[in-house]
């Protein structure tokens, strides 16, 4: 990942997400990251 895309000073790089095979598809990945942005903010 760092290859790609190596970060700028107030980058917040975080992963990899492992969601359990039957809670896929439910937008858990994404629901994580939004509480996180508002933990942070």
């Amino acid at each position: 990942m760092l290859q790609a895309y190596a970060g700028t000073k107030d980058a917040y790089l975080y992963g990899p997400i492992c969601v359990d095979e039957t809670m896929r598809g439910q937008g858990i990945a994404g629901k994580m990251f939004s509480k996180l942005k508002d933990f942070y903010s």
